[in-house]
């Protein structure tokens, strides 16, 4: 027990540091599409449900997700989102529910079980809150207060877009929201994995566009090319 307080006052340490110094991430040669989502046309990312529990369904160019399970969250991972490093912008909107404390979530990383990962929630009432989850226990990266919660200005609340903005790179992540850069933290335990979201209970949202982007990849050297270095390199030695 007094060795995951310690964890959990030394990961809240590390998370203070890295808000001291601010944005360190550059978007700079993240040109790679890996996912463009805009939902006009049936997903290859998402899945559209429609049951007793969840109703995930394309509207009028939205991503429609409605959650009617008053006791759970539920999380939705996008196929062939599995990255390392990459910057993720999605447009998303909470709508009103009966739940006063909804929120949809921004998954990181999350290993294929969805057991682990990282979340970056946002609330019905303008708040944010980062957490690690590893099977049913959850640790909370940003303080001890409020359930994790923390107010900002520059967040919306419900029923006004928010537009997200996180780049991750060697387990650094810098968060922006509305343009705004927000707060940076560090995953260590967290290298590659998917990303998706999670709404919470009782709760209703929309998400606009979804893209995640890649550093441009360098091309492999083709065997043509292999053949013309051996052959100046023979060249140069006779």
């Amino acid at each position: 027990m007094k060795k995951y307080i310690l964890i959990n006052i030394l990961t809240i340490l590390i998370f203070s540091v890295f808000n001291l110094f601010g944005q360190q991430i550059s978007d700079k040669d993240y040109n790679h599409q890996l996912i463009h989502e805009d939902f006009n046309n049936e997903s290859l990312y998402f899945p559209i449900i429609n049951n007793t529990e969840n109703h995930f369904v394309l509207d009028n160019g939205d991503y429609l997700l409605i959650r009617n399970n008053n006791m759970s969250a539920h999380k939705i991972i996008a196929n062939n989102s599995s990255s390392s490093n990459f910057i993720l912008k999605t447009s998303i909107r909470i709508g009103p529910s009966r739940n006063k404390e909804a929120s949809l979530g921004i998954i990181l990383k999350a290993k294929e079980d969805k057991r682990e990962a990282v979340i970056f929630e946002i609330n019905s009432k303008g708040n944010y809150r980062i957490k690690k989850i590893k099977g049913s226990r959850h640790q909370i990266l940003t303080n001890n207060k409020n359930d994790g919660w923390v107010k900002n200005k520059v967040i919306n609340k419900s029923d006004s877009n928010n537009d997200v903005e996180i780049r991750t790179e060697n387990n650094t992540f810098d968060v922006y929201v509305n343009n705004s850069y927000l707060t940076t933290f560090f995953a260590g335990d967290y290298t590659t994995g998917s990303s998706g979201f999670i709404i919470s209970s009782a709760t209703k949202a929309r998400v606009e566009y979804y893209y995640i982007n890649e550093k441009d990849k360098e091309p492999e050297p083709s065997i043509t090319n292999n053949k013309t270095k051996i052959l100046n390199k023979e060249i140069s030695n006779t």
